[in-house]
Parts: structure tokens; C-alpha cells; sequence
């Protein structure tokens, strides 16, 4: 009784799904059928390689899905060659070869007549037109070729698709921002442009055509180069609509000095002009770069030529030519201009000296008997003009400049920050100083005897002004003669400003050692040689530990310790023992803790920090080779079989997997303990997951 009525109920379930279905397609069925989305619409589409027509509900059933032309009652003007498609029971695509691509600048038009049918029997209840237009000609780039003169710019435009040259000057122009009326444009051919123009007509068409003013435009003037709809392509019939300002740029003033560019002793740049008297704030830094700036461009030979620079450049060392001997001109007309200060520099070749008076200056020439004789007859004053012109040939008026350097600013560099001195050899770490009175160490050491902290108080630097020379930092001194190590910091009086966080840091040590640590992943290497001879020291102690760059203490997180033999040779654990999960050697600031390798033997010893600064890449030495630092068990291997090739869904799998550790020499039996299997398919998605899998003693999984 019981199973009777569950098959009635499914039964009735059954009937009830089936008799909802036809109510659906019953409703359906009752729309009159149209046309509710055209693909593409509208003016200027891109390209598309498919034209879609999607119907209100469904028309077709699936199955045979090509039409013919014939079959679908469509007509398309101008003419598209493409095979007809219904790519599901509502939607019915012209689908379109490359080679049969829509043209551009095109308007297509569509006319779908009442001849499909749906499957009861419905249709249009009348002829349907649709229209759009495939992209038009417009503009995608602007840019600067040349300027001819002053006033003249030669400009490239760039367009996606051939447009005339006519339409290109009836359309484009310039107009000065501070005048009414346009300017009409000049066109011609890129002469980079190797492409063959196609014809319109009788016209040609370029995708690239260069424009200049066909008038001259105004001097320093804010010029505007604009566009109005009209654009006409060579690809079809319809004109561009896209209006507006294309280019904003500045035309070029009279050429003149505007002055000399420098930095003050506060690292700010200043420009120094003829007759502006300096301050003591306003003091060239000789330690920075300095240019002479004009209002246009001028080649780097003529300011050589004509430029007069007191005291010179070279010192009054005639062998030295600070500008050098060939011609490293470039020219700068192709500059955008796009604001209406924009200058143009020279910077010279070498620094001017600290506390120094400079002039500046470029010499008129005295006129001519012909130009004295024309000016006469013109009423006109005779000027003096000087040798040095702009790229446009323009004689720069003469004109001198005077100005002074100041002191060089306090400075120190550490050029070694971490560094290696050798014991018994008489030599020192360096640091190089300028205009300091003191300088002072605070530090922490460690030698064989134990760790101290200190200061090495202010120490007087010799008196030599505006001049760099090196002072030792006495870190033998500091560790009272023996071997050891050293992090200090450098303090000076006056304090040096913008200097970078870490610039006086040092980390040095006194040792007799040269330590190399090779870190593999089962077991490390260690080799101690002698400095003086070369050769490896035997019984020496090598301690790892772990420990802080910036506070040596001796060694107390020990993590081995063992003996060199008698060619300095000792063997050590791997990383996975002494970072397993590679944390220490991710070690970054000083304060970091980090891995540590000590050596000693007789009261000297060495230590290497296990850092990016002492480390020697193998990429560095051997191409293609590399180090590749996995975590603890990050060496494991794993393959497997199953017992057929191929599977399908709902199949039963069976399969069996191996997994072997590593040893420095082979594969050796996994760990023992609880492993999580998980199985995935092709895309990556977790088909399986299964936790706390036990391996046998051989080293396998299997099931299924």
C-alpha cells in the first residue's frame, strides 16, 4: 500500500511538471513575435564581426542552425557577405569572415521581412528596418615633428582609418587663444609614412598627415589646434562628428638670457638672474648641479663657442677640456611648448668650486660697415649683437651674470658600511669628511672576551675647508687591539641633513679569518682559511646561533657547533634544521634576528651574518644556475598511477601513491605521521579531500 502510493504521488508530480510546461510554451505562444534587440546600434560602433537579431521568445527549435540568405527574408544594404546562423532558439546572427569585414565609415541598413516563421506557425506582423553606422573617421594622436621658426610647428596627426587631405584642411585648424577667426592648416605627407595613400575620388587619404600653419601665428602666444566634424574617409561615405580642441601649445618669444639655474644650501633650486643681487641664502651649492637657461633652444656647441666662463671650467689646466672634445649636440625643436615659461637648459659639464666668483657672460659684436651703412639709410640705431644664436639662427642679445658658490655643506660619506680588516696588516676603515669639526662613534662590540657598549665621544677633525679626505674611524682602537666585531653608528658636529636612514651605520670586524658558509637544504658547508696565507685552519670552533646584526652578543641560541678538519673544513645541518621555515633567512633590518656563523680559535675569531649583504648568488658566478631555499619538507616527491587512463564522471577510481623525503644523496622514506590527500580536477576544484591519511611502511597510499 505503501509503495502504491508513493508511485501515485510521483505520478502526479510527473504530470503536474509536464501539464506547468505546456501552460509556459502556451503563454508563450501568445506573444506576437518581434524583433527586441538589434546588434550593433547606433552611430560609430566598433567592429564587430557578427550582426544579431534577438526575437521576443523562441522561433526555432535546436538542431539545424544554418540559413540561408533566402531562408531568413533579410536583406542588408550595402551588401555583407557572411553565412546566417541562429545561435540559440532566439537569437539569429550574420556571422562575418575576416576577409568580408564591414567597411568603415558606413551606414548599414537592415530589412527583415514577415518570412520567418516560428514553430506555431507565427511571424512578423510586418517588415522591420534597423541601422547603424560602423566606426567613423576621427583622430587618435597628435604629436610635435618640428618647429620651422618661432612661430611655425609642423605637428603629426594620426587618425584611425585614411582620411583626405582635403577634408583634413577644411576641418582642422589652428586659432590663437586671445584672437577671433582660424587659421587654416598646410597638409602634406608624412615623410615617415611609407604606406601607399589610398584614393577617394580624386583624392588621396593617409591614416598620417603633418600640419603646419599656413599663416604665421602669433609670437608667445597660447595656440589652440582644433577639429570640427567633417572628416572624410577613403573606407566609406560617412563624416567624422567629433569636434573640439585637439593640442594646446605656447609659440616661442623673443630669444633671450633668462639666467643660471642652481641649488642654495638648502637643496632648492633658484634661479640667479643678470643683476639681481645675491644673499647669503641665495649662494650656489657647488656640491650640485648648474645650467644656463635660455628662452629657446640652443645647440650645446654654441654656448662652447660663445659663452665666457671666469674662472674657467678647466681650472687653468690647459690639457682639461671639460666639454669635451667631440659634438654631443642635439636638437631641441621638436619640444611640445605646452607651457608658456618652459626654458631650455644647458647644464655644465663639471661643478664650479666652493666659495668662488663666477661671470658669466656672452660678448656683443660690433656691426658691420654694410649693416652700419643700411641702418643709417633706414633710420635705424645699430645694436650690438653677440655670436651665439638659437637653433632658429636668432643672435641672443649680450649680457653678463654674476654670482658666487658658497662653502660646501657639512658631509660625510661611509663608503664601506660593512667591512673586513684584516688583523696585523695596518689598515683602517675610512670616513670620508668635509667641513666637519667632529665626528663620534657609539657602538656596541663583541670579542673572544665578551660584549661592551660605548661611545667613542666627539673627535676633532683637522680643519681643511671645502675639501673631501678621509679620517680613519679607529675601530682597532675601539676593540682595544684585538679581534672582533663592531656596529656602530657615526655622529658628527655639525649634523649632516639629507642623509638617508642607515647612511651611518657600520658593521666592521678585525680577524685573521676569511669564513665561507655554503646553506643547502639537508646540510651546510663551512671553510676557514688564513688571510695572510691562503690556506685552511684546522680546529677551529664554527658556532651557528642565532643573534641580532645590530646587538653582537656572544653566541646563546646555539643551534651547532662542531671543528674544522685539517684543510678548514666543517660540516654543518641544513636549513631545514637551523630555519625551517625559512624565517631567519627572510631577516631585513639590522634588528632582525637572524642566522649567525662564529668561528674562533686562540682569542680571534670572525662571524658571518647570514644576510644579503655577504651573500654571493650562484647566477652571479654560473649562468642558469640558481639557489632555490624551500621550507622543511619542502624537497618531498610525490607520484602516482591509476589503473585506468581516462575516467568519467560517476566512475570509480582507483589509484595508488608514493611519496619519498630526501637525504644530500637520495630518496629516503617519508616522515612518519598523518598526511591530508586531496584530489583535483583539471580546472583545480577540489573533487576529494581526505585528512589524517596514514602512509604503510613502504611509503604508499592507495584506495579508491
Amino acid at each position: 500500500m505503501h509503495r502504491m502510493t508513493a508511485c501515485t504521488l510521483a505520478f502526479l508530480a510527473l504530470f503536474l511538471t509536464c501539464g506547468g510546461s505546456t501552460l509556459a510554451a502556451q503563454e508563450d505562444g501568445a506573444k506576437p513575435l518581434s524583433i527586441v534587440r538589434f546588434t550593433p546600434s547606433g552611430k560609430d560602433t566598433a567592429a564587430t564581426r557578427q550582426i544579431v537579431l534577438e526575437f521576443n521568445r523562441p522561433v526555432v527549435p535546436l538542431g539545424r542552425m544554418e540559413r540561408t540568405a533566402e531562408e531568413t527574408g533579410i536583406s542588408i544594404s550595402p551588401a555583407v557577405n557572411c553565412q546566417w546562423r541562429w545561435l540559440n532558439s532566439t537569437a539569429l546572427a550574420c556571422q562575418i569572415a575576416e576577409k568580408d569585414s564591414l567597411q568603415e565609415a558606413t551606414e548599414y541598413k537592415i530589412t527583415v521581412s514577415p518570412k520567418i516563421t516560428a514553430e506555431d506557425g507565427a511571424t512578423l506582423p510586418e517588415a522591420q528596418t534597423h541601422s547603424f553606422t560602423t566606426s567613423l573617421p576621427r583622430l587618435v594622436d597628435s604629436s610635435m615633428v618640428v618647429w620651422e621658426d618661432p612661430a611655425s610647428p609642423v605637428l603629426r596627426l594620426s587618425f584611425n582609418q585614411p582620411v583626405t587631405k582635403e577634408s583634413v584642411a577644411d576641418h582642422i585648424y589652428f586659432q590663437d587663444e586671445k584672437a577671433a577667426g582660424r587659421i587654416s592648416v598646410s597638409v602634406a605627407a608624412d615623410k615617415n609614412d611609407e604606406e601607399p595613400p589610398k584614393i577617394r575620388g580624386d583624392q588621396e587619404a593617409r591614416p598620417l598627415w603633418t600640419v603646419k600653419p599656413a599663416a604665421a601665428l602669433s609670437a608667445n602666444a597660447k595656440i589652440l589646434l582644433n577639429q570640427e566634424g567633417g572628416l572624410l574617409s577613403s573606407e566609406g561615405t560617412e563624416a567624422g562628428i567629433e569636434s573640439g580642441t585637439i593640442r594646446e601649445f605656447y609659440t616661442y618669444p623673443d630669444f633671450g638670457f633668462r639666467g643660471v639655474y642652481c641649488f642654495d644650501k638648502k637643496n632648492q633650486e633658484i634661479l640667479l638672474t643678470p643683476g639681481t643681487p645675491q644673499t647669503d641664502e641665495t649662494l650656489c651649492n657647488p656640491m650640485r648641479p648648474v645650467s644656463v637657461s635660455f628662452s629657446s633652444p640652443v645647440l650645446r656647441s654654441a654656448i662652447i663657442d660663445n659663452l665666457s666662463i671666469t674662472p674657467a671650467l678647466n681650472g687653468g689646466n690647459k690639457d682639461f677640456k671639460p666639454w669635451g672634445d667631440e659634438n654631443r649636440d642635439w636638437s631641441r625643436l621638436s619640444d611640445d611648448r605646452r607651457e608658456q615659461a618652459a626654458d631650455f637648459r644647458t647644464p655644465l659639464p663639471v661643478g664650479l668650486k666652493a666659495a668662488q666668483d663666477y661671470v658669466f657672460a656672452v660678448n656683443g659684436q660690433k656691426p658691420s660697415l654694410w649693416e652700419r651703412i643700411v641702418a643709417f639709410f633706414k633710420g635705424e640705431e645699430t645694436v650690438q649683437v653677440s655670436g651665439l644664436k638659437d637653433e632658429f639662427g636668432r643672435p641672443v642679445p649680450p649680457f653678463e651674470i654674476r654670482f658666487a658658490t658658497g662653502h660646501r655643506n657639512p658631509n660625510y660619506e661611509l663608503v664601506y658600511r660593512d667591512a673586513v680588516l684584516e688583523k696585523d696588516i695596518d689598515s683602517e676603515l675610512p670616513v670620508y669628511v668635509n667641513n666637519l669639526e667632529s665626528i663620534g662613534i657609539d657602538y656596541r662590540k663583541m670579542t673572544a672576551e665578551g660584549h661592551e657598549n660605548g661611545s667613542t665621544g666627539d673627535v676633532k677633525v683637522p680643519f681643511v675647508q671645502d675639501k673631501q679626505f678621509a679620517v680613519p674611524a679607529k675601530v682597532r682602537d675601539i676593540l682595544d687591539g684585538r679581534s672582533g666585531v663592531l656596529y656602530g653608528t657615526l655622529n658628527t658636529t655639525p649634523a649632516v641633513e639629507d642623509k638617508w636612514d642607515g647612511a651611518n651605520r657600520m658593521f666592521v670586524q678585525v680577524t685573521p679569518f676569511q669564513l665561507y658558509t655554503k646553506l643547502g637544504h639537508f646540510q651546510s658547508s663551512a671553510w676557514v682559511t688564513d688571510l695572510k696565507s691562503g690556506k685552511g685552519v684546522s680546529d677551529v670552533k664554527v658556532t651557528v646561533y642565532v643573534g641580532s646584526l645590530a646587538d653582537p652578543r656572544p653566541p646563546q641560541n646555539i643551534l651547532a657547533e662542531v671543528t674544522t678538519d685539517a684543510d678548514g673544513l666543517a660540516t654543518l645541518p641544513g636549513l631545514e634544521e637551523l630555519d625551517p621555515d625559512l624565517s631567519r633567512m627572510a631577516a631585513w633590518k639590522d634588528e632582525d634576528k637572524r642566522l649567525f656563523v662564529r668561528i674562533d680559535k686562540g682569542g680571534d675569531m670572525a662571524l658571518l651574518p647570514i644576510s644579503y649583504d655577504y651573500e654571493v648568488q650562484l647566477w652571479n658566478v654560473a649562468t642558469g644556475i640558481y639557489s632555490s631555499s624551500e621550507q622543511k619538507f619542502g624537497h618531498m616527491k610525490a607520484w602516482g598511477m591509476t589503473a585506468q587512463g581516462i575516467y568519467r564522471a560517476g566512475d570509480t577510481m582507483q589509484y595508488k601513491i608514493y611519496l619519498r623525503d630526501q637525504d644530500n644523496n637520495r630518496f629516503i622514506a617519508p616522515p612518519d605521521g598523518k598526511y591530508t590527500l586531496e584530489i583535483t580536477d583539471p580546472t583545480g576544484k577540489s573533487v576529494d579531500k581526505k585528512e589524517a591519511v596514514a602512509l604503510t611502511e613502504f611509503g604508499t597510499l592507495s584506495g579508491e
